[in-house]
């Protein structure tokens, strides 16, 4: 099914103040989906998003832009603008650009959950790594808001139904399912299906996401890239994506998110530069 994705573009910017000689600019973007043409009421809802997601920048951070491509179906070109809308500003300074909020919620209709984080919230906001609740409502307010809002809109995510008993798989990949789903009957060769849990001689589980390389009938065929051994038992499904709309009232904040950078200086492994 084509789906229309709408990506929000930002902008945020150190020292602000000019306290500090040094200046840099960074920028991500975050996305969500539609239906699969740009209509008004569809510009109108998103444009509340970005003002409801504004409302939680905090100082140098800001929405500089929006780009709208159809996905998943008869793609066309991206249409970008470069509409603006302004964070919080000086009311609200930060100092940790990658602590954000870690938001849930449910698919409508399927059991799919998503999880995602929006980044950039002011310092005041968080206090001993947990977020800390703004004593007027304002913040708080902002981000329920921001919930309400989202909760129009559409997320990508594996089908998770179809689920069938595999009776064994050998060293060569050649694979038995118990049942044949009504999704793996219509899917052709070159096709990825998802093993879960299958168990070696030595009792381990094997899982992941493989190519069929050959369907020899609707429950026999060969993986492309399994690890050269036998097992037994396990799931199986095919691999297929959807897009779900999220439940309305199941959106919520979970907790305060920081996006890892780098690594640990005990577990860093250094490489050859490719430059001479």
């Amino acid at each position: 099914m084509a789906r229309l994705k709408y990506t929000m573009y930002f902008h945020f910017q150190t020292n602000t103040t000019g306290t500090n000689r040094k200046t840099r600019v960074a920028g991500w973007s975050e996305s969500i989906y539609g239906a699969d043409n740009v209509t008004t009421v569809q510009l109108t809802d998103f444009n509340r998003l970005q003002r409801c997601r504004a409302a939680l920048l905090p100082q140098g951070a800001s929405i500089i832009g929006q780009s709208f491509r159809l996905v998943d179906g008869n793609r066309g070109k991206v249409r970008n603008t470069a509409e603006t809308f302004s964070g919080l500003g000086s009311k609200a300074p930060q100092d940790i650009p990658q602590m954000g909020l870690l938001f849930l919620g449910d698919a409508d209709g399927a059991p799919n959950l998503r999880r995602w984080k929006i980044a950039a919230i002011p310092d005041a906001r968080v206090d001993e790594g947990e977020y800390l609740p703004d004593p007027t409502g304002a913040y708080d307010g902002a981000i329920n808001a921001y919930a309400r809002q989202i909760e129009h809109w559409y997320f990508r995510a594996q089908v998770l139904t179809g689920l069938v008993d595999v009776q064994s798989i050998d060293a060569n990949g050649a694979f038995v399912l118990v049942d044949s789903p009504g999704a793996f009957q219509a899917t052709p060769p070159r096709s990825r299906i998802q093993i879960m849990g299958a168990v070696t001689p030595e009792r381990r589980k094997k899982s992941g996401k493989f190519l069929v390389f050959t369907k020899t009938s609707d429950t026999t065929g060969t993986l492309f890239g399994w690890p050269d051994i036998a097992t037994v038992g396990g799931k199986a499904r095919v691999v297929r994506y959807d897009y779900y709309k999220l439940k309305a009232t199941t959106v919520e904040f979970v907790k305060v998110a920081v996006r890892k950078v780098g690594r640990p200086i005990n577990l860093f492994v250094g490489r050859r530069s490719a430059r001479r």
